[in-house]
């Protein structure tokens, strides 16, 4: 055998670290080409000007190539420093695709055995070690925690925000009804009488095993009893993996976790994710974020403890304009029948298509209308496991037989090419987690969550153009989903990318109505093919649309806040009370200044609950002040412990209802967005609804009419659900029961007694009589042992849809003038067009209890 290194001059092999340089020397695959420009342009920026960053975040768009630019800064470090280096993507199809990329370009690259030992490659710096989120993070993992963690030099995290939740999932504890009922029964028990306070109906909904009902554990009384809590979860710790992994890292500060009760599960969490036990990501040399360009990244501040700085400055390929193209149709806006499920499975079977079709829903009780069609792959509870196998065999199938459907997979999932053509975003995304959902509730019009929420959109508006050159249709269908798109305040909290596509698609609206009388579902599919087809006007007129978007920054900025939550959180982890309430009470002033436009008030008693919580460590009378407080100015945070003394509602002296009603009307920043106020308000008034949606609706509802409201059972856990002062002497009571059986023939005998219970309650609070008790349920009937001390009228279904009609035409009259000029005479006179003037109209409605 030739000995060829005798032929060449002898020295010591060279490790490369400038990026380019290094790509060049990699042993890769033919059809492995040079670097795209615009990795050559991030790699180049981060090595000469961040290279000796401890924290960094490159955002390249979908499709460009992020994963080798991750790679490759990771074995650059790797060559230079000496230290092992970790690559860890979101889940196993991410890491078995990252895996085929390093081996494609000749990076390399060790994973773990079945045994799950790492790899002495990986500990010489010899190789990088790729691997998924769920095996560095959790209470067992084998990189290990806090001082006994894996030193690493630099660790890569690609699409971090998708590895957000998987991590917040691994340090949160869940007790499932089914599974583990003893100990959810045992913690139930322990808390009962304080779930009683917050909600004696919420409570026993709970124990009936209804939908979409939680609560969440008072702090002070988890605080308490925190001792009882610890000795049910350490037993049920050995014998339940899923409580056994988290129960590691949360065992020691279970005190300072939020507990949430729902009628399947308790979770219980910590505020933030204590990402300090995972020594290995947090001490490492370097801590790369891999991001796409449309998302925002101000959460890896609170979730990662990254520095303001590098979220304000991440390294970015200064020529970036846009990537790929997406036509977002809005069918119903182009004509409101082109909204409902016949319409969406009729748009699904195309005819001789030659392209795959998605259907993304946020939940698998939404996706399950998909079932029984021959044509769909539903990945439900049942399959949900075997997901990407799933998408694998989907990829390989008769795109015209068969189309697939996913729930609540925003990110994750790569849908490329002809794989995905058409995608139907069926619906809002929502929480899943109680924790998440007990914040919607609570901290409404939220810049946070409403970040949160278009980062989400968004990811779903991601999944089928996974490149410059991709194309694709993208069905927006759901009324939530739609109103979030058309409000106007809400287009700042998306990328200027999305910004401009959502711009395109209403203005496809505008174009269809000029150029139809008759939009129907061909209409739709003539559209729709101008798209697949690549019809060169729509190509030319998409390339010179985007080729105008504003390359500006985005004006929400939210960086700040989420810094003092982590300080204020690690404080507290620490028992530094002072220090973590000093730093709440700036978030709290920020919100609550009436000087500043950022004044919100339900972020404001959001965090005072938040200073609550942990002034309770010092000082329970202080606390429950402070409690009382943020539950008076938002009655869905936690009752105090001593409950509110009642405060009676009283028509205002100067009985000007009209000025009332202009002044709420001035709250919307112009008319679209009160008219989608409205139609919402009007879609939640009807049978089947969530209670407290129904409820709160019915509040909104007498607040936009100009009467003073309240809902004393909400706040005083007795009284009426709402309460209407419509006059100086006259009262409306209105008890709702949006969620019983539409077929119900009778009033029960405990309805009954409520609706007494009621009269009587007012009677000793208001010391007359001048109360009209009204309940909306579907029937009017009532059985003849039951007696009434007072008149009782029911609003059923057919009364409460004449109710809705009305209201949606006297709305309608509104529409065409300005919000916030409208005159109080103008007011007036719709009011007394639709005879809602007098205290009477609600007799229109209603019928006398038989």
């Amino acid at each position: 055998m030739i000995d060829f290194s005798s032929a060449v001059f002898k020295k010591e092999k060279k490790e490369y670290i400038e990026p380019c340089e290094l790509y060049e020397s990699l042993d890769r695959n033919s059809e492995a080409g040079p670097l795209r420009p615009s990795q050559t342009n991030v790699l180049l920026k981060w090595h000469k000007e961040h290279r000796n960053d401890k924290d960094i975040i490159i955002k390249l768009s979908t499709g460009s190539g992020k994963t080798l630019v991750g790679l490759l800064t990771s074995l650059s470090y790797m060559n230079e420093d000496k230290l092992p280096s970790l690559y860890v993507c979101p889940n196993i199809y991410l890491f078995q695709q990252t895996c085929e990329e390093a081996r494609k370009f000749g990076i390399p690259f060790c994973i773990l055995d079945d045994s799950n030992n790492i790899p002495d490659e990986f500990d010489k710096a010899e190789k990088i070690l790729i691997t998924y989120v769920q095996k560095v993070f959790n209470g067992k993992t084998i990189f290990g925690l806090d001082n006994r963690s894996v030193k690493i030099g630099t660790f890569v995290l690609d699409d971090s925000h998708a590895c957000i939740d998987s991590i917040a999932s691994s340090c949160t504890i869940t007790i499932e009804r089914k599974r583990i009922s003893k100990a959810y029964d045992a913690i139930i028990k322990i808390f009962e009488p304080d779930l009683a306070h917050q909600g004696r109906g919420t409570l026993q909904e709970i124990k009936n095993k209804t939908n979409d009902t939680m609560l969440m554990v008072p702090y002070w009384a988890w605080s308490r009893r925190i001792e009882n809590v610890t000795n049910i979860l350490s037993k049920v710790a050995k014998e339940n993996d899923n409580v056994m992994f988290p129960w590691q890292i949360l065992k020691d500060c279970l005190v300072k976790c939020d507990a949430y009760i729902s009628s399947d599960k308790i979770e219980i969490t910590p505020e933030c994710i204590p990402i300090k036990r995972f020594g290995s990501f947090y001490n490492a040399k370097h801590r790369i974020m891999m991001s796409a360009t449309t998302q925002n990244d101000s959460f890896f501040i609170k979730n990662f403890g990254l520095s303001v700085e590098s979220v304000r400055n991440p390294i970015v390929d200064d020529q970036y304009n846009w990537s790929g193209e997406k036509m977002i149709l809005i069918p119903s806006l182009m004509n409101s029948e082109l909204n409902n499920d016949k319409f969406i499975k009729s748009l699904i079977h195309i005819p001789h298509k030659d392209f795959g079709i998605v259907v993304l829903t946020p939940s698998f009780d939404k996706s399950s209308k998909y079932n029984g069609d021959e044509e769909s792959i539903v990945v439900d509870n049942k399959n949900k496991s075997n997901i990407y196998q799933i998408i694998r065999n989907y990829k390989n199938t008769d795109y015209k037989n068969k189309y697939l459907v996913l729930a609540n997979r925003y990110d994750g999932v790569d849908l490329p090419d002809s794989n995905c053509r058409l995608l139907v975003v069926d619906s809002l995304p929502h929480c899943e987690n109680l924790n998440e959902k007990y914040e919607e509730m609570c901290r409404i019009n939220s810049d946070v969550l409403n970040i949160k929420l278009a980062q989400k959109i968004e990811q779903a508006l991601g999944r089928s153009v996974r490149g410059e050159k991709d194309y694709s249709v993208i069905i927006i269908t759901g009324n939530s989903l739609i109103k979030f798109l058309q409000t106007s305040t809400n287009r700042k909290y998306f990328s200027n990318q999305t910004q401009k596509q959502v711009e395109i698609g209403f203005n496809i609206i505008k174009m269809s109505k000029d150029d139809s009388e008759e939009i129907d579902i061909k209409y739709v599919f003539q559209t729709i093919k101008q798209c697949v087809n690549r019809d060169e006007g729509w190509k030319e007129y998409y390339r010179s649309q985007m080729n105008q978007m504003e390359r500006k920054e985005n004006k929400i900025d939210i960086l700040d806040v989420l810094q003092a939550e982590k300080k204020a959180y690690d404080y507290y982890a620490i028992d530094d009370y002072k220090n973590a309430c000093d730093y709440i009470e700036r978030v709290c002033n920020k919100y609550g200044n009436l000087q500043l436009e950022e004044k919100n008030e339900n972020e404001h008693s959001w965090y005072l609950q938040r200073l609550a919580k942990y002034k309770f460590q010092e000082s329970e009378i202080e606390s429950e002040k402070i409690q009382k407080c943020a539950f008076e100015k938002n009655q869905q945070l936690l009752k105090p412990p001593s409950g509110i003394q009642y405060k009676k509602i009283k028509y205002p002296i100067d009985d000007d209802r009209t000025k009332r009603i202009a002044k709420n009307l001035q709250r919307f920043d112009n008319t679209e967005d009160f008219k989608l106020f409205v139609e919402d308000l009007l879609d939640s008034l009807k049978f089947g609804t969530n209670h407290n949606n129904f409820e709160s609706a019915i509040d909104d509802l007498g607040k936009l009419l100009g009467f003073v409201c309240q809902r004393p059972d909400l706040t005083n856990d007795e009284g009426p659900d709402n309460l209407w002062c419509i006059s100086s002497k006259e009262y409306i009571s209105i008890e709702c029961k949006s969620e019983v059986d539409m077929n119900r023939t009778h009033i029960s005998k405990e309805e009954a007694g409520q609706l007494d219970q009621h009269f009587g309650w007012f009677k000793d609070e208001y010391k007359f009589d001048a109360f009209r008790n009204i309940i909306i349920i579907p029937t009017n009937n009532v059985d003849r042992k039951v007696h009434f001390t007072q008149p009782i009228f029911v609003i059923d279904n057919i009364g409460l849809q004449r109710f809705v009609s009305d209201l949606k035409k006297m709305f309608m009259e509104f529409y065409p003038y300005d919000v916030n000029t409208i005159t109080n005479g103008t007011i007036q006179e719709i009011l007394t067009k639709f005879k809602f003037i007098k205290s009477d109209f609600i007799d229109r409605y209603s019928k006398e209890i038989k």
